[in-house]
């Protein structure tokens, strides 16, 4: 069956640093790299949220830590 779930917004960030010599002194693909750098660790706070969040201080409650989900009636 299907029900409905509300659901309130969350906030993610990432942070990361790097010199202004390294960006005079490289190729312009080091913005790209820093870009698919930032992504691929937001998308992976994302699934680890929304997997297995606790619902606790600002993280949403992931699928492991809902009630009723999970569970399934065995039959024959």
């Amino acid at each position: 069956t299907f029900g409905q779930v509300s659901l309130t917004p969350k906030t993610v960030g990432m942070f990361t640093d790097y010199s202004r010599k390294a960006i005079l002194q490289t190729t312009p693909a080091i913005e790209a790299l820093v870009r698919a750098d930032l992504a691929s660790g937001l998308a992976v706070e994302i699934d680890r949220a929304g997997i297995a969040g606790s619902g606790a201080a600002g993280q949403p409650r992931g699928i492991i830590n809902t009630a009723g989900i999970g569970s399934v009636a065995g039959g024959t």
